[in-house]
């Protein structure tokens, strides 16, 4: 019984050991088709694929993505970045267009070129050359050409904003900015080189808005910058004017403003009518005590005639009749 047992497990191990290599055999057949997902894709090299003709999005829009998960640590060169003093470097005169690059540690460096006469983007590594240009260095958002010996530097060109871009209403970023109440927006668009003065289709301009909106601290920086106080609208309504008509919690420290800038107070609009006709015929208590005491004419008259006694008696504002009447307003 035991020579048996012996026999046949002598017997067996060639054929456990013929199917185990057969099982083998057969997974790897299987499988050596398969991907190998975690092996790092390597960039393209040398001659380009056209970009035009690719079915990704345009690379203008992807180029940004890409180099923000980059760093621009390892710049592609052919000579070493102290053989050429870059900031000396004059820009290119050749029609080329830079649309981006893509740098960084462990990532080959590549630049995207547009030919102005091809009209077509091409991806183009350290030593290639673009037309009679040889790339002899890309860093981050420009490319040193050898140019017929000489070095020339080839940047990105951003798209610079139009400040003072008007939409169909006149509205600019700073009148828009202003009446909003943005300061910091306000801010950057004045370093910007914004029009302080610049109008939409009524004559409004960011002063007469942040006025409106009683954001003085908005009317004092645009008035630091060069605001004029006495610009008058469509109506020949000047900002003091016009913020006269309201009662903000913060009207009265943006009339002092414009009063304390120079603003004229018994300026009148193409009807004749001036702040303190407003402040009365609103019914605004406050604005038109200020006015007063700022030396606001109490008995002038409108174009046909009205006072501001009598704009308060239309709208009936008893307290600011009574108001009037102390300070000496003529029936």
């Amino acid at each position: 019984m035991g020579l048996n047992r012996i026999a046949f497990s002598i017997i067996s191990l060639p054929l456990i050991a013929t199917a185990a290599y057969l099982g083998l055999h057969i997974y790897y057949k299987k499988t050596a088709g398969r991907p190998d997902y975690f092996h790092r894709i390597s960039a393209p090299t040398p001659e380009v694929s056209t970009l035009a003709n690719e079915t990704q999005p345009p690379i203008s829009h992807t180029l940004t993505d890409i180099e923000s998960n980059l760093l621009d640590t390892a710049p592609g060169v052919e000579t070493t970045p102290e053989a050429i003093n870059i900031p000396a470097l004059k820009k290119t005169s050749l029609k080329f267009k830079l649309w981006g690059t893509i740098t960084g540690n462990g990532v080959s460096a590549y630049a995207i070129i547009e030919a102005a006469a091809k009209r077509e983007q091409k991806l183009y590594r350290a030593g290639q050359t673009v037309q009679n240009a040889t790339i002899k260095m890309i860093l981050r958002g420009k490319v040193v050409l050898d140019v017929e010996g000489k070095f020339e530097i080839l940047e990105i060109k951003t798209k610079q904003v139009d400040v003072n871009a008007k939409n169909r209403y006149g509205v600019t970023a700073l009148i828009d900015a202003s009446y909003r109440g943005q300061k910091e927006q306000v801010e950057w668009l004045i370093i910007e080189g914004a029009d302080l003065n610049a109008r939409d289709n009524q004559g409004d301009t960011a002063l007469m808005n942040a006025a409106i909106k009683g954001h003085s601290e908005i009317v004092e920086l645009l008035i630091a910058n060069g605001a004029d106080v006495d610009a008058k609208d469509n109506a020949g309504n000047t900002a003091l004017i016009d913020a006269s008509k309201y009662a903000r919690e913060t009207t009265s420290v943006v009339l002092a403003v414009l009063i304390d800038n120079g603003a004229e107070v018994n300026e009148n609009n193409k009807y004749g009518e001036t702040a303190l006709m407003n402040a009365a015929r609103w019914g605004h208590h406050d604005n038109v005590a200020f006015l007063m005491a700022e030396g606001a004419d109490i008995n002038a008259k409108t174009k046909s005639g009205e006072t501001a006694l009598e704009f308060a008696e239309y709208s009936h504002h008893k307290d600011v009749v009574e108001l009037l009447k102390i300070h000496g307003a003529e029936e």
